[in-house]
């Protein structure tokens, strides 16, 4: 069918024609004080279709191909092509000779059935009610999803890929002497065992009972130290400055920065599509080029942006295969583990706080010049331990200068909701507005 069309492409005068085609197939269940209150099964398939047309791209995009459109598809392509005004290149790419072939990793969610994730959520659910100061559950949320994605144009490239995440969360409240506090926690799994309700509902009740009581401290200079998702979170929100476009358009302070120390020499930011401990692995983006393990930041030195064919044709520089949703982004960045576990690097502190909680990640950063004054929460380090809850404290900073600063990167690897496997930091100090 999608051959047909691109046959069909050339009595419109397109000289190329490429066909982006996704189909996603979706559970996403939760449950609210002991009843399910959601539960929705979802497949859509959805096609991005780009071509090339007096030297000028085109793109439209259709959700469930239908042969009758195809004049009409092709027509919309070419006149979205004679509205371009840029000078930008167009490409369609021709494709490599080798690919990685990806062995898809067994999973057994879907010999589970829906009545058994529902119950999965109402026992985690439960089981955090149970708990102490438990005011009420917020939410409990199973969410599965899988894509098989279908590349194909006009060059001969024809190409395949499976990909899916599967995560279950909770956000349980807490109230003590009127203070009432969040605690969230999630797992992410591939197989209906790797679940844990017990494990889950315990950390959401050992957090949010630590959390009550949490005061602001008084405004100074404190040694940090990230917990790991926040570690994720933060250089997922940065993330843009690592990319050809921003470099082009001058919007990232690594610019002209490549073979240059931007970080501590124990800081190591890598991307690997093909981590074997990844929820997803990837051979090729969605432009058609070959997915490569790539150091971003080797021992502290910045060794190149990720690009996409549009920026590495205007940069001269070779594809990354990190052309994803017609912009660029990582497939599994990577920020490699040291040698310490949390508990002695919060010895090596001594005194000073841990934070767990960054708010306003989107509105509070600047991406291109790297400071930031973000909302935080998380604990006091005293003696080397974890003390009482600390919350309302502003973080004021600058990403770049963090990465400088780093001192001490933890063992302890977890993959956070925002796509980045990290571990702990100890940055050093930052300022902190308090009481």
């Amino acid at each position: 069918m999608l051959k047909e069309l691109i046959e069909k492409s050339k009595s419109y005068g397109i000289k190329e024609i490429e066909i982006l085609s996704t189909k996603t197939i979706g559970l996403s269940i939760s449950v609210y004080n002991q009843k399910v209150d959601k539960c929705v099964k979802s497949e859509v398939e959805s096609l991005i279709i780009r071509g090339i047309y007096r030297k000028k791209q085109g793109k439209i995009v259709v959700e469930n191909l239908d042969p009758s459109q195809y004049d009409f598809y092709l027509k919309e392509l070419v006149n979205n092509a004679k509205m371009v005004t840029s000078t930008e290149p167009a490409i369609i790419y021709k494709g490599a000779k080798h690919y990685r072939q990806i062995k898809e990793k067994p999973s057994d969610l879907v010999d589970h059935s829906t009545y058994e994730k529902q119950e999965l959520l109402l026992n985690i659910e439960k089981q955090i009610l149970a708990g102490k100061n438990v005011k009420t559950v917020e939410s409990t949320v199973y969410n599965e999803s899988s894509a098989i994605t279908r590349l194909i144009n006009s060059k001969g490239l024809d190409l395949s890929k499976k990909t899916g995440i599967t995560f279950v969360y909770s956000i349980g409240v807490f109230e003590k002497n009127k203070d009432i506090q969040t605690s969230f926690d999630y797992q992410v799994g591939r197989n209906f065992n790797e679940f844990d309700p017990a494990k889950l509902a315990k950390n959401i009740i050992k957090v949010g009972n630590a959390k009550l009581g949490g005061e602001p401290v008084d405004t100074g200079e404190y040694d940090i130290v990230f917990e790991r998702s926040v570690v994720g979170d933060l250089l997922s929100a940065f993330s843009s400055c690592f990319t050809a476009e921003s470099a082009y358009r001058q919007v990232t302070l690594l610019k002209d920065k490549v073979g240059e120390v931007v970080a501590s020499n124990i800081v190591s930011l890598v991307d690997d599509p093909y981590y074997s401990k990844s929820y997803e692995n990837v051979s090729f983006d969605n432009e058609g080029v070959p997915c490569k393990t790539r150091s971003v930041i080797k021992d502290g030195v910045f060794t190149g942006f990720i690009n996409n064919l549009k920026y590495a044709n205007i940069l001269k520089q070779k594809p990354t295969g990190n052309g994803f949703g017609g912009g660029i982004s990582f497939t599994n960045p990577i920020l490699k583990p040291g040698h310490t576990s949390l508990n002695n690097i919060l010895k090596e502190v001594g005194n000073g706080l841990y934070i767990t909680g960054l708010d306003g990640l989107h509105a509070g950063i600047n991406v291109q010049s790297g400071s930031f004054s973000l909302q935080s929460e998380g604990f006091v380090i005293k003696n080397g331990k974890l003390g009482k809850a600390v919350r309302l404290i502003v973080l004021s900073g600058n990403f770049f200068d963090i990465l400088k600063s780093v001192k001490t990167v933890g063992n302890d690897l977890k993959y956070s909701l925002s796509g980045f496997t990290t571990p702990t930091l100890y940055v050093g100090k930052l300022v902190v507005g308090g009481k």
